[in-house]
């Protein structure tokens, strides 16, 4: 194998930009799935916190991560969508 010193591999980039129009349009494509705004913005933060990169990938270092307080943050039913 040759080593190269000004060559450098392909970098990964993100386009958070273009990420956050398309979080955007899909939370309003779901709207309807809730009947609260609540519910709806404890759905957001909470999708939001799923794709962070968080020391702890469990219910509680999700809660933590996304500010929700208290134990029943992390077991609330009230945030699933109504998929019927």
């Amino acid at each position: 194998m040759t080593q190269h010193q000004n060559e450098t591999a392909a970098s990964a980039t993100v386009d958070h930009g273009g990420h956050d129009i398309a979080f955007e349009g899909l939370l309003a494509s779901m709207a309807d799935c809730f009947a609260r705004s609540e519910t709806r913005e404890t759905f957001a933060r909470m999708t939001r916190g799923m794709l962070m990169e968080l020391k702890d990938v469990n219910c509680w270092g999700l809660v933590e991560a996304i500010g929700e307080r208290g134990r029943a943050a992390a077991t609330r039913t009230d945030v699933a969508p109504k998929l019927t």
